[in-house]
């Protein structure tokens, strides 16, 4: 359960902010997984929609990382690597 809390909430700042995108979302997603798999497995698609929609944007943003004007890009363009 606390795992959980801390992954929606400061695992969504971090995303919002784009800082640490791809750490944050994993957690994210491994959060949305097991909502999806687990805690609304017999539930039919309609009550597991929300959690998938949010399971395949943290794999997105885990593939994908953050965008040109997120904290991390800033970040790497101060340290001179390229991401």
């Amino acid at each position: 359960g606390f795992m959980a809390a801390f992954a929606e909430s400061v695992g969504a700042v971090l995303l919002v902010a784009g800082a640490l995108t791809p750490p944050s979302a994993a957690l994210i997603a491994v959060t949305m997984a097991v909502a999806v798999f687990v805690r609304h497995a017999a539930d039919p698609f309609a009550l597991k929609e929300l959690a998938s929609l949010y399971l395949c944007a943290s794999i997105l943003f885990v593939l994908k990382g953050a965008g040109a004007y997120s904290v991390d890009a800033l970040l790497s363009r101060k340290t001179g690597s390229q991401s």
